[in-house]
C-alpha cells in the first residue's frame, strides 16, 4: 500500500498484537478496522506517553481541524474525511467510510493516547464521581419499592377482595376508608411531605416540609398493620 500522506510505500510490522503499516518517510500508520484500540493501549502500557495536560482532561475545548487534508484511502481508494477523534479529544485523524480503516500523521497516535491516558488528578476525580452516581443509583434501586404504587396497591386491593368476601358493608367500607391515607402517603409522598399546616388547634402541627421517602414509608407501616399484625397473632398462637 501507498502512504495517504506522501505517497511512499508502506511498511507492515507487528505491536500490540495487530499488524499496522508505517510510512518511513513520513512517520504515518494506517490501522486497519478495528486495530487502532489495542495499538493504542499497549502504546499507554509500555509508558510511551506522557499525561495529558490537566486543564484540557478536566475541561476540554473542541478545535477545528488545523491543516488537515481529506485523504485517499491506501486500501480502497475512497476519500477519508477529517474526524476529531472521540469528538473533543481534538486529535484529527482520517477514516475510511467503506473500510472504517483510520490513517494517523506522524504524532498523532501519541495525541489518542495522550487523550485516553488522561490526567491522573482528573481520573481519579472521575473515578470517585463515578463511584458516588453508581452509590446513588445503587440506593435508588434499594429504595424504589417505597415509592412503588404498583405494589402498594396491590396490597390495598387484596384488602378490599378480602373484606367484600364478608358481605359486610361496615367491613367494606372500613378497609376502604383505611386505605386511602397510606396510599396517598405511598403515591404521593413529595405532595403530602410537603405540606404545612394545622392538625390541631389551637398551634400547627407541622411546620416544616417532610421527607418524601419517610413520609411514604410511613404509608407502608400503617398500609402494612394488619398483615403484620396476623402475623403475630399466628406466632403468638
Amino acid at each position: 500500500m501507498n502512504c495517504p500522506a506522501c505517497h511512499g510505500t508502506l511498511e507492515s510490522f507487528a505491536f500490540g498484537g495487530e499488524t499496522i503499516d508505517r510510512c518511513p518517510d513520513c512517520d504515518g500508520i494506517w490501522f486497519d478496522a478495528g486495530e487502532l484500540a489495542p495499538v493504542t493501549e499497549e502504546w499507554i502500557r509500555q509508558g510511551r506517553v506522557s499525561a495529558a495536560d490537566i486543564r484540557s482532561a478536566y475541561r476540554p475545548i473542541v478545535r477545528g481541524p488545523v491543516q488537515e487534508a481529506e485523504r485517499m484511502c491506501p486500501c480502497c481508494a475512497t476519500v477519508m474525511p477529517v474526524f476529531n477523534y472521540a469528538y473533543d479529544s481534538n486529535v484529527f485523524l482520517n477514516k475510511c467510510p467503506t473500510c472504517d480503516g483510520v490513517w494517523t500523521d506522524a504524532g498523532e497516535l501519541d495525541g489518542v493516547a495522550r487523550y485516553l491516558k488522561g490526567h491522573p488528578a482528573v481520573n481519579r476525580y472521575a473515578a470517585s464521581l463515578t463511584q458516588s452516581i453508581e452509590i446513588k443509583r445503587r440506593r435508588a434501586r434499594y429504595t424504589n419499592w417505597i415509592y412503588s404504587k404498583p405494589l402498594s396497591g396491590g396490597v390495598a386491593l387484596l384488602y378490599i377482595v378480602l373484606s367484600l368476601s364478608t358481605r359486610d358493608a361496615s367491613i367494606i367500607f372500613r378497609t376502604g376508608m383505611f386505605v386511602i391515607l397510606p396510599l396517598a402517603c405511598i403515591w404521593f409522598a413529595r405532595q403530602m411531605g410537603g405540606y404545612r399546616g394545622l392538625l390541631s388547634l389551637p398551634r400547627p402541627a407541622i411546620t416544616q416540609p417532610s421527607h418524601p421517602f419517610f413520609v411514604a414509608l410511613a404509608g407502608w407501616l400503617v398500609l402494612l398493620i394488619p398483615i403484620l399484625s396476623t402475623i403475630y397473632q399466628w406466632i403468638v398462637q
